[in-house]
């Protein structure tokens, strides 16, 4: 069998096929996963999201998405340097309890039945949670459409990984894609 190795963007195709059971199974039920692996960073501890709903066949049915906005210390106007040396400390680092797993499951892609194989070491969680009163945060002017934005959510918590490899294979092609970089798989926040 022939070996090929493929970028994040094509590792994407397949982590959309696993990542939802995957971050159920090993992280809780709780913790949504990344929606792909090529834009992960915008997923860190304390990075903003914007809520996006929208109609799906008729007026009854929604859904929602996210869309990253980015840090929050980014995106708010003239916060003091207190505030901001504030949610940095108060940043937890820890190792997760569950630190290495791989997960193996079959699908059909493309007419053809695939083996994808997700190996994920050293999952590690940071949390962050800190006070601060929601009338003295200013967003910044660059920005005034926010004021339209129903929901603001901050990410508070942070499942990832420095090691990571995705095989996908069927009867001639194996693919792989490896990351030692850090990288977020999952995540929880609040609005």
């Amino acid at each position: 069998m022939k070996l090929e190795q493929i970028d994040r963007r094509q590792a994407d195709d397949y982590w959309v096929l696993v990542r939802q059971e995957v971050c159920a199974a090993y992280l809780g039920v709780q913790v949504v996963p990344v929606p792909f692996l090529v834009d992960a960073e915008q997923y860190e501890l304390m990075n903003v999201l914007l809520e996006r709903s929208e109609s799906v066949g008729c007026k009854i049915l929604r859904r929602k998405s996210f869309i990253p906005l980015g840090p929050l210390k980014e995106i708010l106007f003239d916060i003091d340097p207190e505030s901001t040396e504030l949610m940095e400390n108060n940043i937890e680092r820890q190792m997760n309890s569950t630190s290495d797993f791989d997960h193996e499951e079959l699908v059909i892609d493309e007419g053809a039945l695939k083996s994808i194989k997700l190996i994920v070491k050293h999952v590690n969680k940071e949390v962050s949670l800190f006070m601060i009163n929601p009338e003295t945060l200013k967003v910044s002017h660059k920005l005034p459409w926010i004021y339209h934005v129903k929901h603001i959510y901050i990410i508070y918590e942070v499942f990832y990984t420095t090691d990571i490899q995705l095989l996908v294979s069927d009867n001639q092609l194996i693919q792989q894609f490896k990351s030692k970089t850090r990288t977020p798989i999952g995540r929880n926040n609040w609005n």
